[in-house]
């Protein structure tokens, strides 16, 4: 006998339509599944026999076929075990399943041997790709109800064993099923920290406002102890919330990545990803044969925190240029390609040499010239001219945060940046039509219509460019950074103060002559 169960299948972050086509015919014992099977999915054969057993039902005796097609396409995952169990049961014939039932409902789950549906990864893209291809009625792990209660229009069948399942499809005991609006999560602000703690730094405060509000990588340098990575811990505090579509974005990218534990929702709150420097290049930006997330993508919508900069292998910070640009990464394999969003804020924090003093009042320098001089060359000038702000984060004198410790130091907190950040977004959504563009990401004529300049503006500009020897992308992220601070003051064309406060925080265009020359420049 023949049967036909609707499933998903998943590359990258797209789900795909899947048919289980399952065939009994008379012959010796066996059981084969063909259409590109991954090990993972010839390996249900067992969980399949074992779980119908153990759930109260006899197992056919006799040869089964079973073909996941599109046949020329891999399936990679634990999630059609109960499709397969179900195809197996209703080829059978015994049990009564609903032909109709089974033709307009997908199914997706993984079985334990006693016949338990567990929890599987991927739930969100898998119910999208069926959403998308007209299969509006999809029975999941009751587990995975949080996470694909965002997707809309779609009702759920949540079921917690394969004998419900079963009861479903025979009519014995239908499922009650969950009817989806698209629920989202409301953000809870759970930071313990609060920029209100860092003392001083008020330029770098300002600095990160204009970073945030415009989507605007950022590079600190400076010396040890200055602040750097308490700065940038407390970005998180001032980003705003996050849209429905923005969670929907992340909660994907997460499920695919096994990043969202059973009964857990869409994500809440904007990433905050920091990789230790020793990560490798795959890990950084995802990939394996079933194309996964990495680093780049997790940090989407939120923010890439790499502390000590000039420590990551050379290699592994090279792969950073195309993300950074086009906010996205591309996985390329023999038959498809793999396209993960990856549209996030570049945090950077570096010492100027290996003892972190080169430059220092303070305390003397312990590296030779050359060994400042290859610290620094491990940060290439095309990465370096893609991050938009560069600050020189100044040294703190300690004794003056002893002296005042315990007393409230006048300085701005993470309420205040943030309002200040919402108002900067709340002008660029209404200049964009209401979308999630920042002005990081404007390119080409986007520039020349958004980004009107006044006369000295551009006399401004055209000066720098000649004193510091600009990239012509250098002055173009200039362009736009100056754009962000003129919405921030809610002005329309770039003036020459915007433009002037833009090139402070070009700090390595106007100090790469004297600090990679080896001279020992103050920072």
């Amino acid at each position: 006998m023949y049967s036909k169960v609707i499933t998903a299948g998943l590359f990258g972050i797209e789900g795909f339509k899947v048919m289980v086509e399952t065939d009994i015919s008379s012959g010796l014992p066996a059981f084969t599944v063909v259409g590109l099977p991954s090990a993972t999915v010839k390996e249900a054969k067992e969980r399949v026999r074992a779980a119908v057993e153990n759930s109260g039902f006899s197992f056919p005796d006799t040869r089964i076929t079973i073909n996941l097609s599109p046949a020329g396409s891999r399936k990679e995952g634990s999630y059609f075990d109960l499709p397969m169990a179900i195809g197996v049961m209703a080829a059978d014939g015994r049990y009564g399943f609903s032909e109709k039932e089974l033709e307009s409902c997908g199914i997706l789950g993984e079985l334990a041997l006693d016949g338990r549906v567990m929890h599987i990864d991927g739930a969100l893209p898998l119910v999208m790709g069926l959403a998308e291809k007209g299969i509006k009625r999809i029975m999941v792990p009751a587990s995975n109800m949080g996470e694909v209660s965002m997707a809309s229009d779609v009702a759920f069948y949540p079921v917690e064993s394969l004998a419900e399942a079963a009861a479903h499809f025979s009519g014995e005991k239908p499922v009650e099923g969950v009817c989806s609006g698209g629920m989202a999560m409301e953000e809870v602000n759970s930071y313990p920290f609060d920029f209100s703690e860092v003392i001083g730094q008020e330029t770098a405060k300002r600095a990160l406002v204009i970073s945030v509000a415009g989507g605007h990588g950022i590079y600190f340098h400076g010396f040890p102890g200055s602040g750097k990575s308490m700065l940038a811990k407390r970005i998180p505090t001032i980003m705003p919330a996050l849209s429905r579509e923005e969670k929907m974005e992340i909660t994907m990218l997460y499920s695919v990545a096994g990043k969202l534990r059973p009964g857990e929702a869409a994500v809440p709150l904007r990433p905050f990803r920091a990789p230790h420097h020793s990560i490798t290049r795959a890990a950084l930006t995802g990939g394996g044969n079933q194309p996964r997330p990495g680093e780049l993508s997790l940090a989407h919508r939120g923010v890439l925190f790499l502390d000590e900069f000039p420590e990551f292998s050379r290699e592994t910070l090279e792969t950073l240029r195309q993300p950074v640009e086009d906010g996205r990464i591309v996985i390329q394999r023999a038959d498809r390609t793999a396209v993960f969003p990856c549209d996030f804020i570049l945090v950077a924090a570096g010492n100027p040499c290996k003892c972190g003093y080169y430059g220092s009042s303070k305390r003397k320098c312990i590296c030779s010239e050359n060994s400042v001089r290859f610290y620094q060359s491990r940060l290439s000038g095309p990465l370096i001219d893609r991050i938009d702000m560069q600050i020189a984060v100044g040294e703190i004198r300690p004794e003056e945060i002893l002296r005042n410790r315990g007393s409230v130091l006048p300085g701005r907190d993470s309420a205040t940046m943030r309002a200040e950040v919402e108002l900067g977004r709340s002008v660029q959504k209404a200049r964009y039509g209401g979308s999630l563009k920042l002005n990081g990401r404007l390119e080409g004529s986007e520039i020349e219509r958004y980004c009107p300049m006044s006369r000295e503006a551009e006399s401004l500009l055209e000066a720098a460019a000649g004193s510091f020897g600009m990239s012509m992308r250098s002055c173009t992220k200039v362009i736009k950074v100056a754009r962000t601070i003129a919405d921030l003051s809610q002005k329309e064309i770039l003036d020459e103060k915007d433009v002037a406060e833009a090139l402070q925080y070009r700090a390595l265009d106007s100090m790469e002559r004297s600090f990679y020359a080896g001279r020992n420049t103050q920072i």
